[in-house]
């Protein structure tokens, strides 16, 4: 029985020293650290702010951090303080990469222009092999397949669709110039 009551009582202190070091407070480097971190976090977060791009959290998330330094927990600040200083940072970066959507309007335009050439080229293509004769089977679903495609804005697959169907147009035109000039088989 005093062996049950000796082992609870170095639990129980152990367990109390053990949270008392948990609860400690941090040291005056680490607060330092914490308020750097804080100071970092702070500038990124405005950078966003100036660019209209400040994520909903970032405001919060310092003023968190700021109650942790002072309430002495050096690890929280700076955790809270790293993660709003990336959230500004990464509202900047979203601001920079939504700042100039040209290219991307231009590449649209450039795929349309293409696939305008295209389809017109294998329509033709199937019009000259249909006079012949020679108009492959499958050339007209081809053409429609790139048409729904286009207008499903799948503009590569159309590109791609469209140019098979004039390339089926001009060896049906081939095959049709090649067909008139044989002559008999014996």
């Amino acid at each position: 029985m005093k062996l049950n009551k000796l082992v609870v009582g170095i639990g129980l202190v152990l367990s109390l020293a053990v949270t008392s070091q948990l609860y400690a407070k941090s040291s005056a480097a680490d607060l330092k650290k914490a308020a750097s971190a804080i100071a970092a976090a702070k500038s990124a977060v405005a950078g966003a702010n100036k660019v209209g791009f400040e994520w909903r959290d970032s405001g919060n998330m310092i003023k968190k951090a700021e109650q942790a330094a002072a309430e002495g927990n050096a690890d929280k600040a700076i955790s809270l303080a790293q993660t709003a200083q990336f959230q500004g940072e990464a509202g900047q970066e979203q601001a920079l990469a939504q700042s100039s959507p040209a290219p991307r309007f231009n590449k649209i335009i450039t795929n349309l222009r293409i696939f305008s050439q295209e389809i017109k080229m294998a329509k033709s293509a199937q019009t000259v092999a249909a006079n012949a004769g020679f108009e492959w089977k499958h050339t007209g679903k081809i053409i429609k397949q790139a048409q729904a495609a286009a207008d499903g804005g799948d503009l590569a697959k159309a590109i791609k669709l469209a140019a098979k169907a004039k390339h089926q147009g001009e060896a049906a035109q081939d095959q049709a110039i090649a067909q008139a000039q044989a002559g008999p088989r014996f």
